[in-house]
């Protein structure tokens, strides 16, 4: 075993070495000559743990090692990856594909106006970029935006019902992403669960019959992960506006997947939308930006200044408000909504992928197809049809006609998956009866050709 530990070599000497001095050598040394210690003592612990190494084994393993302790230094983390798994709105992946935005690399490279009014040369307001852009697609009094929709139902809670009972149907204590819960971000906010109804019926005479003078709001949520059909039913949003006014109590409507307005589509018949909540008399919604709204990861409150707008005003807002460059993204996706249907359709990439036909994609998947075939004919890709989903906690009881480029791997499934994942342009795909799926609903515009080239490696 001793003679193994001599073959591990000093720090020094690898620091001093040409060849690393020409990969590493501009980089801080503190960090590297760290990096180079924490690499050679990985190798040590091995030999002490009893691996059974010969000598070329541990030579292989120190430059293996070393190689893999100091990868962050040349290669980034957070990366470009192609989305063939079917599923829109994934949140592992990032949710919501933007287009293109020509204003944000200038805006980033320099100063911008965030925070400052230029008509009046003073300090101004950062929420305005988007609130403009709110009040003219919602109508609304008043706008903020925060950091994610979880957020949102954080500081609205905390502004209007600290210590108050929010009063909500026992059918929508909905369970949000990576296991937190309404009634957890509730208590967090410091407000009071009163909970009515039952989980599959909730009347209108059951929130009545809880208001009190301790009652903070009512709130809706829709379910935006899940559905309950069959012997269901719960009050409309005009139902309970109608109630709260009467009891002077705020009723605000968490509509979740951010669909703007109704939009003539088969897929988005049940969805709720924001300008009709407004319209039903809510005094305030909630819903996110990085869903079926097609922008980058944000929640916003919006309706009268009374709810929304005094959102805005308390200190944990400064806690949960957007950079720069987030409200540049931002303001760009809403503003796409500002078109005809027929635009948002075909400029926003979320919706131009659900309302894709399946001829179109059938075709897509032929042409992908014949393409690696024509690469690797000993791969024998297919088309195949599937399913996609929308993902995302959105449209949860919509699945999606799609096609699909299917092979059948010599090794395994999960094999090929791992090394499309270690792809230059990783790439992340599904497995469905054995078979590697690529939906074309969910690949890019010129993916196609990076996967047909990945197969042929």
């Amino acid at each position: 075993m001793k003679e193994l530990f001599r073959l591990i070599p000093q720090v020094s000497s690898i620091l001093e070495d040409e060849g690393f001095k020409k990969e590493y050598g501009h980089f801080d040394q503190r960090i590297t000559s760290g990096l180079v210690r924490e690499a050679l003592d990985s190798v040590r612990d091995k030999i002490a743990g009893g691996e059974a190494l010969d000598e070329p084994q541990v030579k292989k393993l120190v430059e293996s090692t070393l190689k893999k302790k100091l990868s962050p230094l040349t290669k980034r983390s957070l990366k470009r990856v192609i989305n063939a798994t079917g599923i829109v709105l994934h949140t592992n992946l990032g949710r919501a594909p933007m287009f293109p935005n020509p204003y944000l690399a200038p805006l980033l490279e320099g100063y911008c106006n965030l925070e400052y009014d230029l008509a009046e040369g003073k300090r101004g307001k950062r929420g305005v970029h988007v609130k403009s852009v709110i009040k003219m697609l919602l109508g609304a009094e008043s706008a903020v935006v925060v950091n994610n929709n979880a957020a949102a139902i954080l500081l609205l809670l905390r502004t209007h019902a600290e210590g108050k009972e929010v009063i909500v149907s026992r059918g929508e204590l909905i369970e949000l992403g990576g296991s937190f819960r309404l009634p957890e971000v509730m208590t967090a906010s410091g407000a009071i669960l009163h909970e009515v109804g039952t989980t599959n019926r909730t009347h209108l005479k059951d929130y009545a019959g809880a208001i009190s003078e301790k009652t903070g709001l009512i709130l809706k949520v829709h379910p935006s992960n899940y559905a309950i059909r069959g012997f269901a039913s719960s009050p409309t949003t005009a139902e309970l506006s109608a109630l709260a006014k009467e009891k002077n109590v705020p009723f605000v409507y968490d509509v979740g997947s951010g669909l703007l307005r109704k939009i003539d589509h088969p897929n988005f018949r049940e969805e709720p939308d924001c300008l009709s909540a407004l319209g039903d008399g809510a005094d305030a919604i909630l819903f996110s930006g990085d869903k079926i709204l097609g922008g980058t990861q944000a929640g916003f409150i919006v309706g009268s200044e009374k709810i929304a707008g005094a959102c805005g005003k308390i200190p944990l807002m400064r806690s949960l408000r957007l950079a720069k460059a987030h409200m540049c993204m931002l303001e760009e996706a809403l503003r796409t909504w500002l078109l005809p249907d027929r635009e948002v359709m075909k400029l926003n990439p979320v919706m131009r992928m659900i309302s894709m036909m399946p001829e179109e994609l059938e075709a897509r998947a032929n042409t992908l197809s014949g393409e690696i075939n024509e690469v690797n004919p000993a791969i024998g890709s297919f088309v195949k049809k599937v399913e996609g989903y929308m993902g995302g906690g959105s449209l949860p009881d919509i699945n999606f006609d799609s096609y699909a480029v299917a092979i059948k791997p010599k090794e395994t499934p999960q094999l090929l998956l791992q090394k499309l994942r270690n792809f230059e342009t990783p790439i992340v795909a599904r497995i469905e009866d054995d078979l590697v799926i690529f939906d074309m609903r969910t690949v890019l515009e010129g993916e196609g050709e990076k996967i047909a080239r990945a197969l042929a490696q």
